[in-house]
């Protein structure tokens, strides 16, 4: 189908400002010419649009085309930012076109949406999203805004064009974007097609007056190919008086306690604000959130989420957070880089993660895309001091190139004024203790016969603190973290280790008696918990490790005792319980105690007199003495294990009993068992026979001030 070349020129004239001016623009990125007088331009228009008239499609030129019908929202105002806006057509003012690039005015709406992308049957490649746009071969994708009401407003635009990846390098040509408002062109910026890198235009047009429902068009041209002419353009628009982003003072804060994930929320809570900028020194709140998601309107593919990050190129993406009080934070971070898809698996650069308090770089490290599952790294500034007016600052930067570049922060801040370590604790009694210690009947105040309770990073026992808060009614040690230690009972907090710690009293040795049991996995979602880890340290050696499943069916116990140990007085053994990368269904039950092998004895130590004629007649109510009289012995042990089992040391003639630190108590009619402690009585058989055991106990009335 022939072009009618008078129709061509008669829609041209009608337009003759817009086209001239358009085409008399010298092809720079940055910047618009005015070319010649109104006389001048009538007078070459003609030429212009005959030699342009042979590739513009015919259909361009229908007047079959009829603009649907637009209701506005009374309520609309003259702020929009594509991105976010995007929808429907006519969603906030938008519309969602193809045309020409020299006459955006006669363009057509895109026909085709899936709720996620705009596009065109018979325009190949021709795609508009939120935020990606491509053209079709000679065809332009246009963005039209129509103005809420009249007014002066500012426009910022940024467009990010996607590396070339052409087999032929050569052969994309780029693409060039045009701004109008109306018929009168106001921008033109020609992007090139890069090799090596993605080419960023960031250009602003303030105090543009628009009339009530004027149209704005922001166009995407291919230039004559589309090869490669993916990218992503964002443009926001501002009514000149209108205020920039916010953040709410959160006016309920205590401490300086702090963890993203759970805090994530409106701009302030907790301290924390969602930012970004070209480094840290210009850092400023980004623009916009829309469903638990921030963007910057000139910033593309900039995110921020409750578990996402993801950098611009232009742009890092930064989580800042300040503190409520002066004082001292520990900063504790994950920081998980996901896996890349790119069609070139060797474009994609990684980022590079950063934490700064104010200017100062506190951790850097570079992170790079895996191709396949994950990259994770860690960080942990032990004790940063504070004030109000400090920002902290995790930052991820895109590098070369921002392909694939979504990670996800997890970053604890804890509050470390006034903290406290076992060193700091005074231990009441500490020059008479001794090498006897159960947690199930010591557990109570910091530093009770040695015992400290702390929270920790990881599996390391070092550099811990001191939990704060004791509960004395559910007698327990419990923080925000959902970290809890009781005397039998612990479960680690969202990203901290409980620690059950114990203070070697003498020099010597000692036995060990430790187990955990892990509770049944009983999450909604039986593959979230990741089970515990467990493990029991001299000072910084292992001594044990034990993991510990997140089985569905059954709890899972094991024991972790140490049979002897060689300790010197102020040595340290501590109990680590680790929830590793999340503390679902962590809890569990243990037993931690010791037992002093210093010296001891047993049973096959001690000469019996007269062993050779002695018979099988004893009675310890009348033979109760010293140990081996009439083959009598009186213990200690531990649990219901006779055989391991050891001389009670200390026994009083003139008050004829056997009794311990620990309130062990053995006379010749009377027993108590001690803290953490059995007594055994034991008699050795004197001769070959046959005997005759006569036993009784009896357990007296329970007089405890809690029965129970």
């Amino acid at each position: 189908m022939g072009l009618d070349l008078k129709k061509v020129v008669a829609v041209a004239s009608k337009y003759k400002v817009a086209l001239g001016g358009m085409l008399a623009i010298v092809a720079t990125c940055t910047g618009i010419a005015v070319c010649g007088t109104k006389e001048a331009l009538q007078q070459s228009i003609e030429d212009e649009i005959v030699a342009l008239a042979s590739s513009w499609p015919s259909s361009f030129f229908s007047h079959d085309y009829i603009e649907p019908e637009y209701v506005d929202d009374e309520n609309r105002t003259n702020n929009a930012f594509n991105v976010a806006d995007f929808g429907e057509q006519g969603n906030n003012g938008w519309f969602y076109r193809y045309g020409s690039s020299q006459d955006p005015a006669r363009s057509k709406r895109l026909e085709s949406y899936d709720g996620e992308r705009y596009f065109q049957p018979g325009q190949k490649g021709l795609e508009i999203k939120s935020n990606f746009i491509h053209t079709a071969e000679e065809v332009a994708s246009i963005l039209e805004w129509r103005a809420a009401k009249g007014g002066d407003i500012n426009i910022d635009l940024a467009y990010v064009k996607n590396v070339n990846n052409d087999k032929n390098p050569m052969y994309p040509d780029g693409v060039t974007l045009y701004v109008y408002k109306g018929d009168e062109p106001i921008g033109r910026y020609k992007v090139d097609a890069k090799t090596d890198k993605e080419e960023v235009v960031e250009e602003s047009l303030k105090d543009i007056h628009v009339d009530e429902l004027e149209s704005l068009y922001f166009v995407v041209d291919p230039n004559m190919n589309n090869a490669y002419d993916g990218g992503s353009l964002y443009v926001a628009i501002s009514d000149v008086n209108a205020g920039g982003p916010t953040a709410k003072k959160d006016t309920d804060r205590i401490d300086n306690n702090a963890y993203s994930i759970d805090d994530f929320g409106h701009q302030g809570n907790n301290g924390w604000t969602y930012m970004c900028g070209k480094s840290i020194a210009d850092a400023k709140l980004v623009s916009t959130e829309k469903d638990g998601e921030y963007m910057n309107s000139t910033s593309p593919n900039l995110s921020i989420s409750q578990f996402f990050i993801h950098p611009s190129i232009n742009d890092e993406a930064m989580l800042c957070w300040q503190p409520a009080v002066d004082g001292a934070v520990e900063i504790r971070g994950t920081y998980t880089k996901f896996e890349q898809n790119d069609g070139n698996p060797d474009w994609p650069d990684g980022v590079t993660v950063s934490v700064y308090r104010n200017r100062e770089k506190l951790f850097s490290q570079k992170v790079a895309a895996p191709k396949k599952g994950k990259n994770e790294i860690s960080f942990r500034e032990k004790n940063v001091s504070v004030s109000t007016s400090d920002r902290l600052y995790f930052v991820v930067d895109a590098g070369g190139n921002a392909s694939y570049d979504g990670g996800a922060f997890d970053i604890a801040i804890l509050d470390r004024t006034g903290a406290t370590t076992e060193k700091d604790v005074v231990i009441a009694g500490d020059d008479t203790r001794e090498n006897y210690a159960d947690v199930k009947y010591d557990f109570g105040k910091q530093g009770e016969n040695g015992w400290f309770y702390q929270e920790g990073y990881g599996d390391d026992p070092n550099d811990v603190c001191n939990m704060r808060i004791f509960d004395e009614k559910e007698y327990r040690y419990f923080d925000s973290s959902y970290l809890e230690i009781k005397s039998d009972f612990v479960s680690p907090g969202k990203g901290k280790s409980a620690v059950i710690k114990w203070k070697v009293a003498k020099t010597g040795t000692i036995r060990l008696n430790t187990s955990y049991t892990k509770f049944k996995n009983e999450d909604k979602n039986p593959s979230w918990p990741d089970g515990t880890r467990v493990t029991l340290y001299h000072n910084n050696t292992v001594l044990t490790q034990e993991e510990f499943a997140p089985d569905t069916k059954q709890e899972i116990s094991k024991r972790m005792d140490v049979e002897s140990l060689k300790v010197n007085k102020d040595d340290y053994i501590s109990m680590v319980i680790n929830c590793k990368e999340n503390n679902a269904y962590d809890a569990g039950k243990y037993e931690f105690s010791v037992f002093d092998l210093t010296d001891v004895t047993t049973e096959n130590d001690i000469s019996i007199n007269e062993c050779e004629t002695r018979q099988n007649f004893a009675d310890v109510k009348y033979d109760f003495g010293e140990q081996g009289k009439n083959g009598w012995f009186y213990q200690e042990s531990i649990g219901d294990a006779p055989f391991v089992a050891y001389n009670m040391r200390k026994y009083s003639p003139e008050e004829e009993r056997y009794i311990d630190s620990r309130d062990l108590e053995i006379k010749r009619d009377f027993v108590n068992p001690g803290k953490g402690k059995s007594a055994v009585i034991k008699w050795k058989v004197a001769q070959n026979g046959t005997i005759r055991i006569d036993a009784s106990y009896t357990k007296l009335k329970n007089e405890d001030k809690n029965p129970d």
